[in-house]
């Protein structure tokens, strides 16, 4: 068996869809139109079965006026002239388009404002007959598709609002040829979930009628017409208005409507606004409560105020402190007229006091003054004996002589004099000694 790369089956393809589509005309209705930001358009041409991508590059849409004059819209039906082409990268196909013209109108829209106006005529859109959403829902059931973003996108936004809701989540396809069959069983499905609540509840259970049901959720994300086909299905209609539970349809983006849209009690733009719709009167009481627990709160500290600025002047404690205080105050008032015990204070013995502590504390001054002056004098003069005594000269060294007489020889003149053989004495400050003059 020959084994061949995914560029040679890419490849022989692009060239059996190329040499074999050249200049052709495909009729369908517009869908999922856009420009690019280089000036291409890019659009899908379908019908009942089929969809087919088409582009219509920037230098052809010049030729092409009503393009670039947003003539065009989804399900306008179209006849487009141009060739196949392969992107090999890719490996996938679409119609390179050379020239649109407009064909009438598009089946799809066609058929839907059809059933829109005979659904009208019917009453089915009457706002009279659409059923109030509840302020405050216990349970709600979402019918979408269960690995599907909306669902994703509204549990987010319902799980950061809410405080108390419950979700009940009933699978259900969402698009293709089943999904409107689908659709209208899971909405039987709620139907048949709140018979089994309601019914077991009036028997004695622990079950509450409050976890019935209170609104259904029929929601999924944006798309394209053909996407989007299984909520314009008439039958789903009937079940729509026909439901007793209120119905939210929460069906694409903003400017996305669907039969469900108008027959739905409420129409929601996208998943997560039908989530904050349900959401607002549950984000509003709790502002409102905390806004009333604050002006009670400012309330009873009014009242308490008030009530403390009325008991605080007979306060017991209060009326005895003020007993106290005028006691204390008459008792001054009485010291100030005892004459007997205040004779110190009139007869002024104590500036009397206050004048010998004076005269006290001065002749301690001078009297400490005096003896320090005279104690430098008499340091002054034991400093002066002290240097003119001659022991002091003695000690650093010096001796002198005397004759036997003990009288000082204090010149070579006077030792001249003396007789020799004579003894004389030689005085050192630490003692005495003797020596004979040989001439």
């Amino acid at each position: 068996m020959t084994v061949f790369t995914v560029y040679q089956i890419v490849s022989y393809i692009k060239e059996l869809l190329e040499d074999n589509f050249i200049d052709i005309s495909v009729v369908g209705e517009i869908s999922n139109l856009q420009e690019s930001s280089t000036g291409h358009y890019y659009f899908t041409i379908s019908d009942n079965q089929s969809s087919l991508a088409a582009v219509l590059f920037k230098g052809d849409s010049f030729k092409n006026p009503l393009i670039r004059n947003k003539k065009y819209k989804d399900g306008d039906k179209v006849i487009c002239q141009g060739s196949v082409g392969v992107y090999s990268k890719r490996g996938t196909f679409q119609l390179i388009v050379k020239k649109i013209s407009p064909s009438g109108k598009g089946d799809l829209l066609k058929n839907f404002e059809e059933l829109k106006k005979k659904l009208s005529v019917l009453g089915l859109f009457e706002q009279n007959k659409k059923k109030k959403i509840p302020l405050y829902p216990k349970k709600i059931a979402i019918i979408t598709a269960l690995n599907g973003a909306a669902l994703q996108d509204f549990l987010q936004i319902y799980e950061r609002r809410s405080i108390w809701t419950n979700i009940l989540i009933i699978p259900a396809l969402v698009q293709g040829e089943a999904a409107a069959v689908s659709l209208i069983k899971a909405i039987k499905q709620a139907h048949l979930y709140n018979e089994r609540i309601i019914t077991i509840s009036n028997i004695e259970t622990t079950i509450s009628k409050e976890q019935a049901i209170d609104v259904l959720v029929l929601t999924r994300g944006g798309g394209s017409m053909e996407d989007l086909w299984s909520f314009n299905d008439e039958n789903l209609a009937y079940e729509i208005h026909n439901s007793k539970i209120p119905i939210i349809s929460a069906v694409g983006h903003h400017v996305d409507f669907t039969i469900a849209d108008f027959v739905a009690d409420l129409r929601a733009e996208t998943p997560s606004a039908a989530a904050e719709l349900l959401t607002v009167s549950q984000n509003k009481l709790i502002k409102d409560l905390q806004n009333n627990k604050n002006k009670l709160l400012s309330l009873m500290n009014l009242k308490i105020s008030h009530f403390e600025r009325i008991i605080y002047p007979n306060n017991p404690k209060l009326i005895i402190e003020k007993i106290i205080e005028k006691n204390n105050f008459l008792k001054q008032k009485l010291y100030k007229l005892n004459i007997i015990d205040r004779s110190y204070q009139y007869l002024k013995i104590y500036e009397k006091h206050f004048l010998l502590d004076d005269c006290i504390n001065k002749l301690n001054y001078y009297i400490e003054k005096k003896f320090s002056f005279l104690a430098n004098c008499l340091e002054n003069h034991h400093k002066l004996l002290s240097a003119l005594n001659p022991k002091e000269t003695l000690n650093r060294g010096y001796c002198y002589i005397t004759d036997s007489n003990n009288l000082m020889i204090n010149n070579f003149k006077s030792f001249s004099t003396i007789p020799a053989d004579s003894t004389l004495n030689i005085n050192f400050g630490d003692g005495k000694g003797q020596a004979k003059k040989l001439h």
